[in-house]
């Protein structure tokens, strides 16, 4: 009896203790795909796991003699790929025991490469090969099955199947952040990353609901929309307070000053109009930009108005003259969106050439780039501490930002209805997105 050494390598879903999850283990052929697709190793629920690219990640044997080798390559994946919990960059050779990361806390899967020693079966007839199949416990083989004379196993010239039956789908795991803001003692806050979820929703927009924002104390919300309106709603009753009308187009942008008094709101006509909340009378408009206005912010004083244009210019304008006082910045393509920091000093601006670059206000200078973005940002705004940036863009997931270290450090996603305007009560504890069907959603910890 001669004995023949073969090789085999797999991939083994791990639980989120780390362990093996019991989902099966999945054998590799020369290469497999990771990722949403059906054509993958491992077909990932997409509502699951939102942050798995549809091709996530390749595996592919690169040699083959004395021992196969195995390399991962990362397919440009917007929320990288992770061996041991390090993102990948480009490609790495795969070691028994390695976990793989899709995503920063998506699902985790254990590369096993091991010898197995097959000895050479004896000859048995058709009819013992037929009894000891019948005795596996596993599969039945019918008498169509083909079989080479004398030997009792099946051929394997078919090929397994790539989707395994039933389609796989393995539990979430729980957010883990390598970084702590300061706001993490709060017992429920979205900064702290709570997942509950209660939705409550508006209707009333006839057209696309552009912006939402919160007033400081978190009781009203406003928000704007294609059909050219801005309304204001009581967040506990759901109860539509008032509609501001004037804009001749779109009604792109809108925020509450920071003392709740007044409502600024930027359109696709060019302007800027400041509102009092109250009244909801007209007070004055801003004139200036040369395209539409994509979006404003409040200095933490009310003292400034900052927006940003389709004309690729941020301007700063005195809130009580409704004056110019500088062009702040130039970007590549229009300005998507902006933000104050707490302190009034920073001002982030986002492109849609998918840049995003905080700005000193005193002097002008850039301070910061963060880069890696895949998708134009829609929304920003700043922890009450200042020290993280919630990043909401158009492929619908919002990025934690720790701008010390100037890395994402948690994504929030799943909620499918989000289709890019953004609101976070000051305090954390409401989240506000306008919808696909022309109402706004408010999301309630």
């Amino acid at each position: 009896m001669t004995d023949t050494t073969q090789w085999r390598a797999t991939l083994t879903p791990c639980s989120s203790s780390g362990g093996t999850g019991g989902q099966g283990t999945y054998p590799l052929e020369q290469q497999a795909l990771l990722g949403r697709e059906l054509d993958c190793l491992i077909v990932l629920d997409s509502k699951q796991y939102p942050t798995v690219s549809k091709y996530h990640a390749q595996i592919v044997q690169v040699a083959s003699n004395p021992q196969p080798v195995w390399q991962i390559h990362d397919l440009n994946s917007s929320n990288g790929t992770y061996i041991n919990e390090t993102r990948l960059l480009g490609q790495h050779t795969l070691k028994t025991g390695d976990r793989i990361t899709l995503s920063r806390n998506g699902p985790e899967f254990l590369f096993e490469c091991s010898p197995i020693i097959s000895p050479q079966p004896p000859l048995q007839t058709n009819e013992a090969a037929s009894s000891q199949s019948g005795k596996s416990g596993s599969t039945v083989v019918s008498s169509s099955d083909s079989f080479v004379e004398g030997v009792s196993e099946r051929k394997t010239t078919i090929k397994v199947p790539t989707q395994p039956e039933p389609i796989q789908s393995f539990p979430a795991k729980p957010p883990v952040s390598t970084s702590t803001p300061a706001t993490e003692t709060q017992s429920k806050s979205l900064w702290t990353l709570v997942t509950e979820e209660s939705v409550q929703v508006l209707s009333g927009h006839s057209s696309q609901v552009r912006s939402v924002t919160f007033r400081a104390d978190g009781r009203i919300l406003a928000s704007c929309s294609a059909d050219k309106t801005i309304k204001l709603w009581d967040v506990k009753s759901g109860v539509e307070i008032r509609s501001l009308a004037g804009h001749k187009l779109t009604v792109n942008t809108i925020a509450f000053s920071p003392d709740g008094r007044m409502l600024a709101s930027g359109s696709a006509d060019k302007t800027i109009k400041l509102w009092d909340v109250t009244t909801g009378e007209e007070i004055r408009t801003f004139t200036g930009h040369g395209l539409a206005v994509n979006a404003i912010a409040f200095s933490p004083d009310g003292v400034l108005l900052a927006s940003g244009s389709a004309d690729k210019t941020v301007k700063l304008w005195e809130v009580s003259i409704g004056r110019e006082r500088q062009t702040l910045t130039e970007t590549k393509m229009a300005v998507s969106a902006i933000a104050f920091s707490p302190d009034g000093a920073t001002l982030a601006v986002a492109s849609n050439d998918r840049s995003l670059k905080l700005w000193n206000i005193p002097t002008g200078a850039e301070l910061k780039a963060i880069l890696g973005l895949r998708s134009t940002v829609t929304a920003l705004q700043f922890s009450p501490d200042g020290q993280a940036l919630a990043i909401c863009a158009d492929d619908k997931l919002i990025r934690l930002w720790d701008l010390e270290a100037n890395r994402e450090i948690r994504v929030i996603a799943g909620y499918s209805w989000q289709v890019g305007s953004m609101a976070i009560s000051f305090d954390g504890q409401k989240f506000a997105s306008g919808c696909e069907d022309n109402s706004v959603r408010i999301w309630q910890l």
